[in-house]
């Protein structure tokens, strides 16, 4: 008789490539693969396709525990400034301006990126 592995959920997976924080309000850091601007990214399965389709994980971690975005066209938003974050507290919806915005208010562009790449504020 063999034994079969119940198969992790999707939730599951993607939880087990995040590093919690030991402060309540602190960055959920990616531990998964991470792209070249350093966003974090997901393997999902495409039922209507049947096939595999990587996402971001902050906007994976985003819908997973707010359910949808109000418009599609909307960016998923770091408050905390920390581009592997999945923590759903520090991620919210905003339009490419506001992250551009954000961004030059923040002092975050490219040559800021690798002095701060860690460094969560809360």
């Amino acid at each position: 008789m063999s034994r079969r592995r119940k198969r992790k959920t999707e939730y599951e997976r993607f939880m087990k490539k995040v590093r919690l924080p030991t402060e309540p309000d602190g960055c959920w850091l990616w531990l998964g693969a991470i792209t070249s601007s350093g966003h974090g990214t997901f393997r999902v399965w495409d039922t209507t396709k049947e096939k595999w389709k990587v996402r971001s994980a902050h906007k994976y971690s985003y819908l997973h525990h707010n359910g949808s975005m109000k418009q599609p066209w909307l960016h998923i938003r770091h408050t905390c400034d920390v581009r592997h974050c999945v923590n759903p507290k520090h991620l919210i919806e905003g339009t490419r301006s506001d992250n551009m915005k954000d961004m030059m208010e923040r002092g975050r562009g490219k040559m800021q990126f690798e002095a701060k790449k860690d460094e969560c504020p809360f």
